[in-house]
């Protein structure tokens, strides 16, 4: 498709306020349905699974910080795999909505080891490093020059790296996306955004300059595709 050429600068629905609060928590609980159909966390586990292996003098528990944790499901899925490692995990998720925070907390389990943060990540100053800094169909929502931003922002706060996975622009997801959240009765949010989505996610080559304009050593990215239709980010700093 022709008009997936380029990221679309449209706004999705979810970065607006028309909405009431039901809806907003119905299109988190959906989206969460939708990453665990479709693989969204398992890019980022191999993520932290590869920082680990590179780094296996790690002993204490790995900080991690995820920009834009949503409904929280990708920090509840870290924690569920630290349990099974048996590594400790110190696990921060930060987001502007305070919605977010609220919804989160009903549905993690005392004792996970998480704690979601409500405000914007470029003020959010941490007293160390994380080990790894994530995020998750956080950067499609930015443009060009938030998302060089965010970059900077996350080699500067990091300990080993950070890790983005974000959507494929691919015309086969974005007619996929659409048909599926119609056929199956998502909620309006969701039936809008999800295709935006795909049309505001990126392709493989895109990253390498994206790194450059950020300033950061693009020999260091790495670029991954997923099923389905998930592109994986990587920085690491081989420290």
């Amino acid at each position: 498709m022709a008009a997936l050429a380029v990221r679309t600068r449209k706004d999705e629905l979810i970065d607006g306020a028309d909405y009431t609060g039901d809806e907003y928590a119905e299109c988190l609980r959906q989206i969460e349905l939708i990453n665990r159909l479709t693989n969204g966390y398992g890019p980022t586990i191999g993520a932290l699974e590869a920082f680990l292996s590179e780094n296996p003098v790690h002993r204490r528990p790995l900080r991690v910080l995820d920009v834009g944790f949503g409904y929280g499901d990708t920090l509840r899925a870290i924690a569920a795999w630290a349990r099974r490692r048996g590594l400790g995990a110190d696990l921060t998720g930060i987001d502007l909505q305070a919605r977010s925070a609220d919804l989160a907390y009903r549905v993690t389990a005392p004792g996970a080891g998480i704690r979601y943060l409500t405000g914007d990540v470029f003020s959010h100053v941490p007293a160390e490093p994380y080990d790894v800094v994530l995020n998750a169909l956080f950067m499609h929502h930015l443009d060009d020059e938030r998302i060089a931003r965010a970059l900077r922002w996350m080699e500067a706060n990091s300990r080993l790296g950070f890790f983005i996975n974000d959507l494929h622009r691919h015309p086969l997801a974005y007619r996929f996306i659409g048909a599926f959240t119609r056929a199956f009765g998502f909620n309006r949010l969701v039936r809008h955004d999800a295709p935006l989505s795909v049309a505001r996610g990126f392709m493989p080559e895109e990253w390498e300059g994206y790194a450059r304009v950020a300033g950061l050593n693009a020999a260091r990215f790495r670029v991954r595709r997923h099923w389905a239709f998930r592109l994986g980010v990587r920085y690491a700093k081989g420290i």
